[in-house]
């Protein structure tokens, strides 16, 4: 009696490690071709069809590019990740052991994936050297983490009213292309944007991050909708050096002839040298109906040089005309009020641009 229990005890035992150690070397392909074939799954159909499926979606921004002035677009490298659970790939019970799988052989392509997609994007693709960047998990409870890389291209109207002290907003906005929120909820993982900051654009610095829920109404019903809005102002170290300091410069060297006697070629030369740096600020960016900070600055700069050039004319007729008193006047008044004018024009447009 006891060497046959101790034999059908050695027998279960037996059993029980060969069971273990098959589920063990079940491969991935394998692992979801069976799961697959055990609940007849149906990749066109939502994971809950009696509710709706929240789906967390998450962006990991690798690389802003660039920030196209011309076309009004974002460039930028980053991972989609997206978390969901569909219960129908529930393996607890099948593979007791097993608590995560790597998904290969493109999973995305057998079950049923978000339909998420770009709105405002103007061309997208994934990356796929030196092999396809994605990457899927499925979890024993049905969750699935599915991660890829996308570089993309995104619609990013700009205002320039303030250029170069603008701030512009840029967004990536994603909506479910034919679910509405009764069968589908988009929402954020609890770390919804991560930046490297070690991959910046050097004309702009990223200093804020919106995230917004933009769900709408369309004929079909509420679709659901997520945006994450990058607020970017403009490095101004460029336009310090080639545009204010020079058209600065180049006002005070228009005070000379209160000093100095010099010819007036030389203050229509430095109109013409205004007038070059005016157009060469404007070279980057698209031609607009309005009036930009930096057109106020140079008609600031190119006003006082023709004030100048006025009050030279005027003090020449004067002194042609033997007025000299007349003419030290106004050559006294130039020397006071010119400085004092250019000054707090320029106070108050650095205060209302930069400040405020």
């Amino acid at each position: 009696m006891t060497f046959l229990f101790s034999k059908i005890l050695r027998s279960c035992v037996v059993l029980l490690v060969t069971l273990t150690s098959a589920q063990a070397a079940v491969s991935p392909k394998t692992f979801l071709a069976t799961l697959l074939q055990r609940v007849s799954y149906d990749r066109s159909a939502p994971p809950t069809l009696n509710g709706s499926t929240e789906v967390a979606i998450g962006l990991y921004i690798v690389a802003i590019h660039s920030i196209g002035e011309q076309t009004g677009s974002l460039s930028a490298t980053f991972y989609l990740k997206q978390r969901w659970r569909d219960p129908r790939l529930d393996f607890q019970d099948l593979f007791p052991n097993v608590s995560r799988v790597r998904l290969h052989d493109a999973p995305w392509h057998q079950i049923w994936i978000p339909d998420v997609f770009f709105t405002n994007a103007m061309e997208a693709e994934f990356r796929d050297v030196t092999v396809s960047n994605r990457l899927m998990y499925l979890y024993a409870t049905g969750h699935v983490w599915y991660t890829s890389a996308i570089k993309a291209t995104f619609s990013c109207p700009l205002l320039l009213h303030n250029y170069p002290h603008d701030v512009q907003k840029c967004s990536i906005i994603m909506e479910s292309f034919g679910y509405t929120t009764d069968v589908l909820m988009l929402g954020w993982l609890d770390k919804p944007a991560i930046i490297d900051h070690r991959n910046h654009i050097s004309t702009h610095n990223l200093y804020e991050t919106l995230l917004e829920e933009c769900s709408q109404k369309y004929v079909i019903g509420k679709v659901p909708c997520l945006s994450i809005t990058f607020l970017l102002r403009r490095n101004l170290g460029y336009f310090v050096t080639q545009c204010y300091l020079p058209s600065g410069l180049m006002v005070t060297l228009s005070w000379a002839p209160l000093w100095i006697e010099v010819s007036m070629d030389i203050l229509m030369g430095l109109l013409i040298v205004l007038t070059l740096l005016m157009q060469t600020s404007h070279s980057d960016i698209p031609k607009t109906n309005y009036t930009t900070a930096m057109d106020i600055w140079f008609l600031v700069c190119v006003g006082h040089v023709y004030m100048m050039l006025a009050l030279c004319a005027v003090e020449k007729v004067l002194r042609k005309r033997h007025l000299s008193g007349k003419a030290d006047k106004l050559n006294l008044a130039g020397k006071v009020l010119l400085p004092m004018s250019f000054g707090l024009c320029s106070l108050v447009y650095f205060v209302n641009y930069m400040v405020l």
